[in-house]
């Protein structure tokens, strides 16, 4: 008599394993990525998610908390914490809003300011090691696959 979990793998057919297989190397992937660069930024004291905060605030110069999660795709709890560390690292400062008193904008400290090439060459240094060997080409093709399997996964999850 045969089980109804029986043969189950064979009927999820080939482009499902595949997928499955991808899925567990991009996880794992992005683990090892994560763990390369806050090695780098350890180095500074930072995390790589205060490394990215840190970055994003250079960027824009003076977004809200809500604009750097929305940039971030993080919460804005976990936005406020990373913000939080980073002013008792002194890399960022809260201040009033100048036409909006009820608005608190984050803008780097010039320790940030003064760190900002460091934390690029650190980011670089990580980013060489890791994408060692691989085209410009296959890299624009993973980033176009990658877009298509988060956008799909918003509208699954959304």
């Amino acid at each position: 008599m045969r089980n109804d979990n029986e043969g189950a793998a064979d009927e999820i057919g080939p482009a499902i394993e595949e997928a499955i297989r991808f899925s567990y190397l991009l996880g794992d992937s992005t683990r090892w990525m994560r763990h390369a660069y806050d090695r780098e930024m350890q180095k500074l004291g930072l995390t790589r998610a205060q490394w990215r905060m840190l970055l994003a605030v250079l960027h824009k110069r003076s977004p809200t908390q809500s604009e750097l999660a929305e940039m971030l795709d993080i919460g804005r709890a976990s936005a406020g914490v990373l913000i939080r560390q980073l002013e008792d690292k002194n890399y960022l400062q809260r201040h009033e809003d100048d036409t909006d008193g009820r608005v608190r904008r984050v803008r780097p400290s010039q320790r940030a300011i003064d760190s900002a090439a460091q934390m690029t060459d650190l980011g670089n240094a990580a980013a060489e090691k890791l994408f060692a060997g691989i085209s410009p080409q296959d890299l624009e093709t993973a980033t176009q696959v990658l877009k298509a399997i988060k956008a799909n996964a918003r509208v699954g999850l959304g």
